[in-house]
């Protein structure tokens, strides 16, 4: 395992890493790692994006789908139906 040291790191950033490695009980070190590993899970935007680039759309296209939906809403729409009594 290796080591990283971290120049110019702000006072209120650490003592907010401080105070919250102290709720959860563990090491400044164990809980800075922690919230790394949780960073690193995320992809940054261009990873997200190109994942979503590679990936052929599910279902085909939602927008055809939803105007074939709304198509087939107004072909049964009777408007006088809103206006007869139960």
């Amino acid at each position: 395992m290796s080591s990283l040291q971290v120049k110019n790191f702000p006072d209120d950033l650490r003592a907010v890493l401080v105070r919250r490695a102290r709720a959860q009980g563990v090491s400044l070190s164990a809980h800075v790692v922690a919230e790394l590993r949780r960073a690193a899970a995320w992809p940054t935007m261009a990873e997200w994006l190109a994942q979503l680039e590679a990936e052929p759309p599910a279902g085909g296209s939602a927008q055809a789908d939803g105007a074939a939906a709304v198509a087939e809403a107004r072909q049964e729409y009777d408007p006088d139906e809103r206006h007869q009594a139960p």
